[in-house]
This record gives C-alpha cells, sequence and structure tokens, in this order.
C-alpha cells in the first residue's frame, strides 16, 4: 500500500505541476502576501466565489433548457465552487459557504459525486469529506491512471482553510474513485511544506489544483 501511495503522489505531483506550468495566472483569490494560513472568514473572502459581481458577465440561460436537478447537495447561497465530470458522474466541491458552522444549514466542506447517467433523475452517490476546518474550491479533477504500481480512476481536490486561527493540514488529497459510490482515499492533505508555517511540517494552504495532460 505504501508503494502504491508513493506512485500515486508522485504522478499527481507531475501532473500538477505541468497543469500550473502551463495555465494562465488568473485566480479566484489575491495572494495573501504571506505564507501564513488564509482563512475564509478575511475581508476579501465573497460567498461569490470570485467576490462580488463587479467585472462579472451576468448569468444567462439562452439556449440552455434544465432536464434534470439534484435538491440535496447543498441548502446555502454559494455552496457549490467547481464541478468535473467524469464516466457519467460529476463531481462538485463544497465551498467555503459550507464551512462548519459558517451559514445555518452548512455540512463542511467536501466532494459530492453524483451518478448523472439518467439526466432527468440524478442522484448523489456519495460524499467525499475534507478536514472539519476545510473547503474545496478550484480544483477538482478526475482522470484515470494506468501505471505499474496502479490503475483506476483518481480524484484530485485541493484543500482551503475555513478558519485561519484554527488547526488545517491544507495541502492537496487524492482519492480512489475507480467505484464511485465508495471513493477510497490513496493520500490526504500533501504538498509542498518549505518554508515551513507556523505548525512546521505542514503543506501550504492550496487555493486551486490543475491537471495537464497525462
Amino acid at each position: 500500500m505504501r508503494k502504491t501511495r508513493r506512485a500515486v503522489v508522485s504522478a499527481a505531483v507531475f501532473v500538477l505541476a505541468a497543469g500550473t506550468a502551463s495555465a494562465p495566472a488568473a485566480f479566484g483569490h489575491p495572494d495573501p502576501g504571506s505564507d501564513g494560513p488564509v482563512s475564509s472568514d478575511d475581508d476579501y473572502h465573497h460567498d461569490d466565489q470570485h467576490g462580488s459581481d463587479g467585472g462579472h458577465l451576468p448569468a444567462s440561460s439562452k439556449n440552455i433548457s434544465l432536464i434534470g436537478k439534484v435538491d440535496n447537495l447543498t441548502s446555502v447561497d454559494g455552496g457549490i465552487s467547481d464541478v468535473a465530470a467524469f464516466k457519467k458522474h460529476a463531481y462538485l466541491g463544497a465551498f467555503h459557504p459550507e464551512c462548519t458552522g459558517r451559514n445555518p444549514g452548512s455540512q463542511g466542506g467536501g466532494v459530492h459525486v453524483v451518478d448523472v447517467r439518467d439526466p432527468e433523475n440524478p442522484v448523489k452517490v456519495a460524499w467525499i469529506p475534507a478536514h472539519e476546518n476545510s473547503y474545496v474550491g478550484e480544483g477538482v479533477h478526475v482522470f484515470h491512471m494506468s501505471t505499474p504500481a496502479f490503475t483506476g480512476d483518481v480524484l484530485v481536490h485541493n484543500n482551503e482553510t475555513c478558519n485561519g486561527n484554527l488547526f488545517a493540514p491544507s495541502g492537496v488529497s487524492i482519492w480512489d474513485v475507480t467505484d464511485p459510490t465508495s471513493p477510497k482515499p490513496l493520500t490526504l492533505n500533501f504538498g509542498d511544506a518549505k518554508p515551513s508555517r507556523a505548525k512546521a511540517g505542514l503543506p501550504h494552504h492550496t487555493l486551486r489544483a490543475g491537471l495537464g495532460g497525462w
């Protein structure tokens, strides 16, 4: 198991690096200016993912028809951050309005897994929890990995901090979603820990996870 986790982590680090190197520098979060913890309670955070409505295109439903919907994912405004679709399942990140205790009905950060094989009747089939003081932002990606040590479908998500005054392991998490109804952790909250944070040895707060070609 240790060999498998090491191989998966090494491969994912390579893919994350490739994705970040080729992606333009456009983020929904300003540079906090230090290596200290970033909190969703900071002044620049809004319940809208990329800040206030200013400078954004207006929402539109032109040429779009509603086929089906899931009513049991979130009960708070702005509760979904990102979505990935893979093999007829959708993976949706639970954003910082879902941080425990932040809003009435908040359920904590993580990733919802929804079976969309029947588009008119999508069904939530699994919940992947993040750490209790973390939420998932711009970074929900699913891909198939085939290596000598591991073959299967892999979910990668980032971890951002709900309350910077409390412990949060941060970093990036990787899950085996070969069976989307039964996700299994491969490695949780890994990443760069240099220069070290106040709590030595912890990976840095991860604002974004990106995947390049495989």
